[in-house]
Parts: C-alpha cells; structure tokens; sequence
C-alpha cells in the first residue's frame, strides 16, 4: 500500500488503523521504516520484504464478507471464492452466499428465483432450451420457468436467451465462455 520512514513503531500501527484497507504492517526499526499491507500475513500472497530486522504485525480489523467495502480484489483476500466488483466483496462466478462466505454452487439442490448476474461470460453445450426474440429481462424469467435450469446466458446481438442445465462449476473449463462481451450470465441463487 505505502511505505513510510522516520515513524515509530506506535506511529506505524497507528496509521495503519487509521487507512482503510490496511490490515497488516512491516516495521524496522533501523531506519526506521513502516510498510502498510492491504492483506494478513497468513496465507498472504503479498510479498514479504526480504530485510533482516523487519518485523510483521497484524491489526485486528474485521475480515472482509460478501458485501464488504473494497477497492481491489486483495481487500477481498480473507473470503475465499470472492473478489472486488464495484467497490463490493462478491461471490465469484460459480458460488454463492452462505452466511458469511461463498459456496461452490456445484453442491445447490434447490435452486432460487433470484439471480446473479455476471458480465461477458457464458456456457456452451449444456443447453436445454434456447429462446429467440427474448429481452434481457425476460431471460431469467424463462429459466425460472424450467426446473431443470440452474443458469442462462444472454446473447445481445443476436436476441437469445440459453437455458443451461448446469451451474459454472459444473461445467468443464472448456464448456466455459470468458471475456464474451456480446453475453451476459444469469447465475441462479440457491436456498440452502
């Protein structure tokens, strides 16, 4: 996030807790020098820095939830199977919330009316049924319609909506669309 010379290591915990998204800090007191974290130590994929006499501190700042503010995918670290999307933790693609963390939907057998939506993705080959002449609305009407559906695809240029008989993770990479900006993915929620 930042570094910071000349502070103590009272003046670096402090400002720490005061940045948003710092949760953990390095400190050297040669220097001395003050390196603010956006993610915990434990398990981090922040990269540690390499110098004798650096030590490792942890705040006790609450653990990010589906909901929690954030500014990039890291603030989100704590809550696995989740990631950043307009300034929320949110599920990814393919799980869905449990409380206070994100399920493979993989392991819903009772499917919702309610919907999650992602952008630019879609499926391919596992299609029940697909609609022309369908609106972005009305696509995840028709797939509440059909119990056997567990998602559905839009597909904006062409006006059609396609009934998938699988979740995300259900279907194998290569079934999976990404980076499809003529699609849009209706993710159906389940009632754990």
């Amino acid at each position: 996030m930042w570094t910071v010379n000349n502070l103590t290591k009272l003046q670096c915990m402090s400002e720490c807790l005061k940045a948003k998204y710092c949760v953990s800090f390095h400190f050297s007191p040669s220097g001395p020098v003050c390196v603010a974290l956006r993610e915990r130590f434990e398990g981090s994929s922040v990269a540690s820095t390499n110098a004798l006499g650096y030590q490792l501190y942890q705040t006790n700042k609450p653990l990010a939830k589906v909901g929690s503010d954030c500014e990039m995918d890291v603030d989100c670290a704590s809550l696995p199977n989740s990631h950043c999307n307009v300034r929320f933790c949110r599920c990814d693609v393919g799980y869905g919330i449990y409380g206070d963390v994100c399920r493979s939907l993989a392991e819903c057998s009772n499917f919702s009316t309610n919907f999650t939506l992602y952008t630019s993705l879609a499926i391919r080959f596992y299609d029940l049924h697909f609609q022309g002449a369908s609106t972005y609305e009305s696509c995840p009407e028709l797939c509440i319609n059909d119990t056997r559906c567990e998602s559905a695809d839009f597909h904006f240029d062409l006006g059609i909506c396609y009934l998938n008989s699988v979740t995300w993770l259900k279907a194998p990479a290569s079934a999976q669309l990404t980076n499809y900006p003529t699609y849009d993915f209706f993710q159906r929620e389940c009632l754990w």
